[in-house]
């Protein structure tokens, strides 16, 4: 179970459903506005990074610039 501060975990779980591998479920649980995960103890993991990457307010956000190489 992964408790959600500013996002909708209904809309969360529809935007991060093609993340999850095959075998996987994701729910998002609007009464507790929760992500409901299963999976391996490594994906549930790299999802949780993913996503209070992603629950953040807008004040709380990093803006990272990444130069382009051998773009044309």
């Amino acid at each position: 179970v992964i408790p959600l501060e500013n996002v909708d975990a209904e809309a969360l779980s529809k935007e991060l459903a093609p993340l999850i591998n095959k075998g996987a479920s994701l729910i998002g649980s609007p009464g507790t506005n929760a992500l409901i995960l299963t999976d391996t103890a490594w994906n549930v993991q790299r999802f949780i990074e993913l996503v209070e990457a992603l629950d953040k307010t807008a004040n709380n956000s990093e803006l990272k610039v990444y130069p382009l190489r051998r773009a044309e």
